[in-house]
This record gives C-alpha cells, sequence and structure tokens, in this order.
C-alpha cells in the first residue's frame, strides 16, 4: 500500500445503514492481534477480511503513516500461538463503504472490552483530500469527536486497554 492517510471519528451509537446513501460493499468480523505496538510503529496481524490473514506493519503517525500489507500463509496452530506472545488484541465488526467523495470510509464497532465503541475511519488518497473533507450529514448528526489525533483511539492503544 505504501501511505495511509486517515482520519478518525467517534460515533455516538451504529447509524441507521438505511439512512447511509452509500451501499454497504462488505461486512466482517475481525480480531487483530498486535506483535509489537511503539511510538515507531505498529506490527499486526489480522483474521477474518479476506481468506488468509493479514500482516500489517505501519510507521508512526495518526492522520498519516507508511504502511505495508500483505496476506500470510499461517496454521491455526501459528495465529493461536502468535496471538498468545501478543501484547494486546481487539476484536470488532466491520462494515466497509465506497463513495465518490472519498477513497473509502469504514465503521467499526467494537465487542469485548470495547463493546459499544462506534468508530469511523476514512481514508484518502491525498492529505489535501484530508483536510477539505467534510463529514455527511447522517455522520455530522452521530459524530461525538474527531479522535484522529488522539492516541487513546489508535486500534494499537485499544489493543493494550
Amino acid at each position: 500500500m505504501g501511505t495511509e492517510i486517515e482520519r478518525r471519528f467517534k460515533l455516538r451509537k451504529f447509524p441507521d445503514l438505511e439512512a447511509i446513501p452509500d451501499p454497504c460493499a462488505t461486512r466482517h468480523f475481525l480480531k487483530q492481534f498486535y506483535l509489537a505496538a511503539s511510538e515507531k510503529g505498529v506490527v499486526r496481524v489480522r483474521v477474518g477480511e479476506s481468506q488468509q490473514p493479514v500482516l500489517a506493519v505501519k510507521g508512526p503517525g495518526l492522520l498519516t503513516r507508511e504502511e505495508h500489507e500483505c496476506e500470510i500463509s499461517a496454521s491455526d496452530e501459528m495465529l493461536a500461538l502468535l496471538k498468545r506472545m501478543s501484547c494486546g488484541s481487539i476484536e470488532k465488526e466491520r462494515f466497509s463503504f465506497i463513495t465518490s467523495q472519498t477513497d473509502e470510509y469504514v465503521i467499526d464497532c467494537f465487542c469485548g472490552a470495547h463493546v459499544g465503541l462506534v468508530i469511523m475511519e476514512v481514508e484518502f488518497s491525498s492529505e489535501k483530500k484530508a483536510a477539505a473533507y467534510e463529514l455527511p450529514e447522517w455522520a455530522e448528526a452521530l459524530c461525538e469527536a474527531e479522535v484522529t489525533e488522539d492516541p487513546m483511539y489508535a486500534n494499537s492503544s485499544l489493543a493494550m486497554q
């Protein structure tokens, strides 16, 4: 992938899907476990989005950061060992949407320790597009706060809580 440019918004609740004009492209239950997380970056494995687990290596940053992802071949036993060795994990249900206004956005509904937390992530192809972005009316009505620059709401931070 190269560079990830993403803004994050905490929503008061999950939106009524009928109120969203963009069709839901995919819906997945995801498990992510973090093998490393520090001010230098993050290494994590995600299970549930594709046929194979996905390894991600992300550099430091909140709005913009270097990111590389690839599918990995791993047995269930290997994944169980990696999860036991991890420094934290999260589980969430992800709803993905594609629009003409942005490249992509997702709505994550967290489970487990963070049940009730709903985060909307909007990805962009440039920082200029990210700066110009305004939430659609349906999201503005549900938005509690933009949390892009709040490291507490980074997935790796949530996994450590």
